[in-house]
């Protein structure tokens, strides 16, 4: 038969444990950086250009998903959520607004296609009422 108060020991190790491991993956994630460009560095479409070659569709196609995500979070955030900075950077509160709009029953669009979560915000501005 086990001792008195086993469970609960069980229970605070098992909880330790965890902490433990949290903090251990939060710390290694602060331990990354990203890695240093020049001073002088330009993006790769500026290199391209000087070489006398076209930017890359890939190129191009970053600078319409930043600026779509900016339409993006700018939509949400007249439409009452809170996506963060309105900085074309899709981070975890924009995605956790994009979500919250979603399941708001304002789409059925997929999260990750970015023109379409942006028709579904310009029908929604466009369907409220004036002010």
């Amino acid at each position: 038969m086990p001792a008195l108060g086993s469970d609960k020991r069980l229970k605070v190790t098992t909880a330790a444990i965890l902490a433990v491991a949290v903090a251990i993956i939060v710390w290694s994630a602060s331990q990354t950086k990203a890695p240093k460009t020049p001073a002088n560095a330009q993006p790769p479409e500026m290199v391209q250009a000087k070489a006398g070659k076209t930017p890359s569709s890939s190129a191009t196609t970053a600078r319409a998903n930043r600026h779509t995500v900016l339409n993006i979070q700018k939509l949400l955030t007249r439409l009452g959520y809170d996506p963060g900075p309105a900085n074309g950077v899709l981070s975890a509160r924009t995605e956790l607004a994009i979500a919250q709009f979603k399941v708001d029953g304002n789409g059925t669009f997929q999260v990750t296609d970015y023109e379409a979560i942006l028709s579904a915000l310009v029908s929604a501005v466009a369907a409220e009422p004036a002010k």
